[in-house]
């Protein structure tokens, strides 16, 4: 039992200065030095991640002291939390804030309605400037512009995307994956053609929607999902992927000829 003892007095000591460290290494995050990235307070300190890191050091300084003086099942148990808050932490300053923090905005640069070809009938084309800005001082996650449904005066159109030789549909919004900086904007081109034969409204028919278009006086939505992925796979076969962060949007712009 003497030697019980000891351990237990040697771990109560080691839990002590372990402690004691921790809690200057939380200190020292908060120091002001730029490492260029803020931190969630957006100022300069020698780690990003604080103040997040800082009672982050202090909770493990906690755990510490209590392992030296408590069972290990609690210690244990209390340390496997702080590692989940700790990665659930980094998860959001480094993907969820920043895509949060995405604002789109979407104009109708170019329309136009009449012949394709001679003899074919009218079709309708609209040419979208689809501009996204990240206002926040975190550089956001690549991420690709998915789900997108488009609605004219407030109904769904039913079409397919399409890369070369459309005869109606959406053109395949390019780049695929997007980069954003932070502060930094970038404008997305977009192409939608509309062919009375082709194209479907989602329970009703072209014509409810074909006199606005013929007219150049109409408003067009986009409802559509910001996702970011993270691949993993072989590359020689399709990849499979899991969602890091998704932000859904919906934005309209109205068009008089």
């Amino acid at each position: 039992m003497p030697d019980e003892g000891k351990a237990s007095a040697r771990r109560r000591e080691f839990g002590k200065i372990a402690a004691w460290l921790l809690v200057i290494a939380g200190f020292f995050t908060l120091l002001p030095i730029d490492v260029g990235k803020p931190n969630f307070l957006g100022s300069f300190t020698l780690c990003s991640f604080a103040p997040v890191a800082t009672v982050t050091m202090f909770i493990i300084a906690l755990t510490v002291y209590w392992y030296s003086k408590k069972s290990d099942l609690v210690a244990l148990g209390i340390l496997f939390l702080l590692i989940i808050a700790v990665f659930s932490g980094i998860w959001a300053y480094n993907a969820k804030l920043p895509m949060d923090g995405i604002s789109v905005n979407m104009v109708i640069d170019i329309y136009y309605f009449g012949e394709r070809y001679p003899g074919e009938g009218n079709i309708s084309k609209i040419f979208l400037n689809l501009t996204l800005h990240n206002p926040t001082l975190r550089n956001a996650p690549a991420f690709a512009v998915e789900y997108c449904d488009f609605f004219v005066e407030g109904k769904k159109l039913e079409f397919q995307t399409y890369d070369i030789f459309p005869s109606a549909g959406i053109r395949s919004i390019k780049p695929v994956h997007v980069e954003l900086g932070a502060n930094q904007s970038i404008t997305l081109d977009v192409e939608i053609t509309l062919h009375p034969d082709l194209t479907r409204v989602e329970g009703d028919t072209i014509e409810s929607i074909w006199g606005s278009l013929a007219r150049g006086d109409f408003t067009l939505r986009m409802d559509a999902i910001l996702v970011s992925r993270s691949y993993y796979g072989p590359e020689q076969i399709p990849e499979y992927s899991f969602v890091l962060a998704s932000k859904p949007f919906s934005v309209s712009s109205a068009y008089q000829s």
